[in-house]
This record gives C-alpha cells, sequence and structure tokens, in this order.
C-alpha cells in the first residue's frame, strides 16, 4: 500500500464522518473482479476481526 492505515484514516476523516463499524475500501488486488449473484465473500483487518457475505438478486 502506498499510504499507511492510519495516513487513510486520517485523510478520509478531513471529509466524511467515520463512526465504528465503517469501511474504507482502497481498491482492488490484481485479478480480482465484479462479484455475480450467488457468490459470497470475506474479507477482514488484522487484529480487529472478519466479515463475510453474499449477493442476492432482487
Amino acid at each position: 500500500m502506498m499510504y499507511s492505515i492510519p495516513e487513510l484514516v486520517s485523510e478520509v476523516s478531513k471529509y466524511w464522518r467515520l463512526t465504528a463499524g465503517d469501511l474504507i475500501y482502497t481498491g482492488t488486488p490484481k485479478g480480482s473482479g465484479p462479484i455475480e449473484i450467488g457468490q459470497s465473500f470475506e474479507g477482514g483487518v488484522n487484529g480487529a476481526g472478519k466479515f463475510s457475505g453474499k449477493v442476492f438478486g432482487r
């Protein structure tokens, strides 16, 4: 990453009010693509926990 997590949070918080549970998306790794209906995803932050979900259609 070009910037540290504290630098990112500091810069973003100048423009938006951040609260517990907010996510800051910084981009995608090489080779990734869109998430399609029916696919699952997961992510996490070291020391803060993990999250996961599934994309549903209407």
